[in-house]
C-alpha cells in the first residue's frame, strides 16, 4: 500500500460534487493552500497552473495509490508521466497548512493549457463567483 498526501482543490473538496470518491479517506488537514493560479475550465470543474504569486485554496487527504488513486486519476484524466492523452500531470508540489507545510501530490494543468480560461481571482473554487 501507497499512501500519500493528496491536494484537492475543486470538485473533490468537501461540498464539490466528486467528494464521493475521497469521502472515506481520512482527512489530513480541512485548510490548505499553496501558490499558484486557479481557473475555470468552463466544464464544471477548475484547472490549478502553478505559478508565484497567487495562492489557491484547498483540502489535504491521505491517500492508497493502489487503490483509490487509480480511481482518481482516471478522473482526472492522467494516463501516466508526460502522456499526450493527460488533461492533468501529478505533480508532487510543497503545500501549507496550519500544521505545518508538507509535500503533497496534486493535479495541475500547463500554463498554456490555462491561457484563455478565466482566473479565479479568490483562488478558492468553493467561492468562485468573484470573477
Amino acid at each position: 500500500m501507497q499512501v500519500k498526501l493528496l491536494f484537492v482543490y475543486g470538485t473533490l473538496r468537501k461540498g464539490g460534487e466528486n467528494h464521493y470518491f475521497i469521502q472515506s479517506v481520512p482527512c489530513w488537514a480541512e485548510r490548505a493552500w499553496l501558490q499558484g493560479t486557479l481557473a475555470d475550465t468552463g466544464n464544471g470543474y477548475p484547472a490549478l497552473v502553478l505559478s508565484e504569486g497567487g495562492r489557491v485554496a484547498g483540502e489535504l487527504y491521505l491517500v492508497d495509490w493502489d487503490g483509490i488513486g487509480k480511481s482518481l486519476d482516471r478522473l482526472e484524466d492522467y494516463w501516466g508521466p508526460g502522456d499526450a492523452r493527460n488533461e492533468y500531470e501529478r505533480v508532487e508540489v510543497q503545500v501549507e497548512t496550519d500544521r505545518g507545510p508538507v509535500q503533497a501530490w496534486t493535479y495541475v494543468y500547463s500554463e498554456e493549457q490555462a491561457a484563455s480560461l478565466r482566473v479565479i481571482s479568490s483562488g478558492d473554487w468553493m467561492v468562485r463567483g468573484d470573477g
